[in-house]
């Protein structure tokens, strides 16, 4: 059984961090590449990772750390528990193996820049797959335009994921997520994440608050 997993409500509201400096230094072309690859969940090399800012602040008055996963300026930042959990469910196979998640280290302060004595991680999961079976869900094609003009098509939900109205249906190819445990979608939902039955058993068990689940059907 497979999950879609959406940041509940709460949990989109006061969570996000941001680069301990008033803008981004969009000149260093190492870090744009590298901040732009960690978007679209692309490999970062050595150079690249070393080139993000490594410190970031609350944009809440929380007194205490935002839960396991918050939003930062170039992706998710986790916590050590939800890294470790991640390190269980998909460890890494053989050092010639295609790696399936990488994390880049950061501090993270308070909103007054006190530090908050959290380990937090940049979370750049290379485990993507579109295993979405579009004549069987709730899906539709929606049109839009490039900054240039030219037109491009994107895949999406015809009604939102939301605890509060009923779900889109959703199927999915079971052959293509056979195994997997964390994913995102690839050129399709590729701002989804994806739990197996046991990750969503595990996250739960673990505390994790702040995410709803929404059941998907493999065929």
């Amino acid at each position: 059984m497979a999950w879609l997993v959406e940041l509940s409500a709460d949990a989109k509201r006061g969570m996000r961090i941001d680069t301990d400096f008033e803008k981004f230094n969009g000149d260093d072309e190492l870090a744009a590449a590298a901040s732009i690859s960690l978007q679209l969940k692309m490999p970062l090399n050595r150079e690249m990772k070393d080139a993000l800012p490594k410190t970031y602040r609350m944009l809440s008055e929380r007194k205490t750390p935002l839960e396991q996963f918050v939003a930062g300026r170039f992706g998710w930042a986790i916590s050590q528990t939800f890294k470790d959990m991640i390190d269980d469910f998909e460890p890494q196979v053989g050092l010639n193996q295609p790696e399936k998640n990488q994390f880049v280290p950061i501090t993270l302060l308070r909103k007054n820049r006190e530090p908050t004595g959290v380990p937090f991680y940049y979370w750049n999961c290379l485990n993507k797959v579109d295993a979405i079976i579009e004549e069987k869900s709730d899906v539709q094609w929606r049109r839009f335009e490039t900054y240039t003009g030219e037109p491009r098509y994107l895949l999406e939900f015809r009604t939102a994921p939301s605890i509060y109205a009923a779900p889109p249906t959703i199927y999915v190819d079971k052959s293509r997520i056979s195994g997997r445990h964390v994913w995102w979608g690839d050129e399709h939902f590729s701002n989804r994440l994806f739990f197996s039955d046991e990750m969503k058993n595990n996250a739960e068990s673990s505390g994790f608050k702040r995410f709803d689940y929404f059941h998907v059907i493999e065929i």
